[in-house]
């Protein structure tokens, strides 16, 4: 793959990933203002996400699960509490990641795929926990219109990833000659 990770020292992976931790979760926090022109309830464009990807993109996976647990967790620790809101956004950012990871292990996912893949899964994981909490069978009718969503928004995080990795992976290339 073009888009590869590149080697990077200790001290500075620990400080870009501190870096992209404390961002990710401000974005996070700031995304939560903002709500997006469209008659479905709860949707945000998972600009955080982005960050996450990113992370898995130009680090590794060990440094994608971190900085995403702990984004949700800081989140939760600054903003919401650890109410309902953290189970979901755990619940689907577990089944989101654990599918992500499993799909880049594989190499046969572009990055619009994973991103795709962990929009739609990170829904399916927030309706299953409504649906274990509540015990409400019925909030299975509000996925596929969730999952309709998150292509859009899975491909909208896809192109804001490879705008940034691949100039990115080019300039370290020239620098390393």
């Amino acid at each position: 793959r073009e888009d590869k990770p590149v080697k990077i020292n200790k001290t500075k992976k620990i400080v870009g990933l501190a870096m992209l931790l404390c961002l990710s979760v401000t974005v996070g926090i700031l995304e939560s203002f903002v709500s997006l022109p469209i008659p479905v309830p709860g949707i945000k464009l998972g600009l955080a996400n982005f960050i996450n990807l990113f992370v898995l993109y130009y680090y590794d996976l060990k440094s994608y699960f971190t900085v995403g647990f702990l984004r949700v967790v800081l989140s939760a620790l600054l903003f919401g509490g650890f109410g309902i809101g953290f189970v979901f956004s755990l619940c689907g950012w577990t089944l989101s990641a654990a599918a992500v990871s499993l799909a880049f292990l594989s190499e046969k996912f572009s990055v619009y795929g994973l991103s795709t893949l962990g929009a739609a899964l990170h829904q399916t994981g927030q309706i299953s926990a409504a649906i274990l909490i509540y015990r409400q069978i019925g909030f299975l009718y509000y996925l596929p219109i969730l999952l309709s969503v998150s292509t859009v928004t899975g491909g909208t995080i896809a192109f804001l990833t490879v705008c940034i990795i691949r100039p990115l992976n080019k300039s370290i290339k020239k620098q390393q000659i």
